[in-house]
């Protein structure tokens, strides 16, 4: 977190100092989006989703943020996609029925999860 509030930072976009600027976060994320996304929300859990059209697909963003995005998971049908996107309550969620996912993971491929040092 504190690398994205100094990447924030250097590029001019507000860091939220408390969750009652959240809202007006998620409105500069729309904003940016430059047209891209259809909606944006804060999530029960303070992240920032946002639901995009594609070329082919409509998008899940998670963990939003004025510079991009952390994940994003692409939906055939838009209408499920819209419906996952308003039943997310946190960032930890993943929705069900995607077709792609960006970045993949490991299991995409069949192979187990990668473990990753826990930070002290």
């Amino acid at each position: 977190m504190a690398a994205m509030n100094h990447a924030r930072e250097q590029a001019g976009c507000p860091v939220p100092e408390a969750p009652d600027e959240l809202p007006r976060l998620a409105d500069l994320v729309m904003e940016l989006g430059g047209g891209s996304y259809v909606a944006v929300r804060v999530l029960d859990d303070g992240t920032i989703a946002a639901l995009g059209d594609l070329m082919y697909t409509r998008a899940i963003f998670l963990d939003c943020e004025p510079l991009g995005w952390g994940r994003r998971f692409c939906f055939e049908d838009r209408a499920l996609a819209t419906q996952r996107f308003y039943e997310l309550k946190s960032a930890d969620d993943e929705p069900a029925g995607w077709t792609a996912r960006r970045p993949q993971q490991p299991c995409d491929y069949g192979l187990p999860p990668v473990s990753t040092p826990k930070r002290s």
